[in-house]
């Protein structure tokens, strides 16, 4: 899938200019059971293409939450995931580009909430690039929130 994502968007990954690549991250159980998460691998992939490096520590979920799929509507994602990430106070973002990697964008609440947090901790501009975009009437509503905040989606 990251091959076909990169087909297709390859000039327009190169043309945004990203400094780091950041994986939306699992809390640390969610981890043991499922090693190596898809994301992570579409994170490394890209970083392979654009020769950017992915840092896969930089962000944490610190706070394991149910899954986004089994929430019922927009409020309750947004709930969900409320002080679910963190930036490490040591980590130094200081006017970097990010580009931000989630395998599925629904309503954009994971990546609004890093997107926020990765900007509390100095980084300059976010962009998101994701596989997959599930669209539903509850998705529509809040897709106005989700690209202003993260800046530009990029899906494949």
């Amino acid at each position: 899938m990251t091959n076909l994502l990169w087909d297709q968007e390859k000039d327009r990954l190169r043309s945004i200019g990203v400094d780091l690549i950041v994986p939306v991250p699992h809390h640390w159980v969610d981890r043991i059971l499922s090693p190596r998460p898809p994301v992570e691998l579409i994170a490394d992939r890209l970083g392979g293409f654009l020769m950017v490096p992915v840092e896969h520590h930089i962000l944490r979920k610190h706070r394991r939450t149910p899954r986004q799929r089994t929430m019922e509507n927009v409020t309750q994602r947004r709930q969900n995931l409320r002080a679910a990430f963190t930036v490490p106070k040591q980590a130094t973002l200081d006017g970097a580009h990010i580009l931000l990697v989630d395998d599925v964008l629904t309503t954009g609440t994971t990546c609004h909430r890093v997107s926020s947090e990765l900007k509390k901790a100095g980084a300059r501009r976010v962009d998101v690039v994701v596989i997959a975009r599930h669209v539903s009437q509850q998705s529509q509503k809040s897709d106005r929130v989700t690209l202003e905040s993260s800046e530009e989606a990029i899906t494949g």
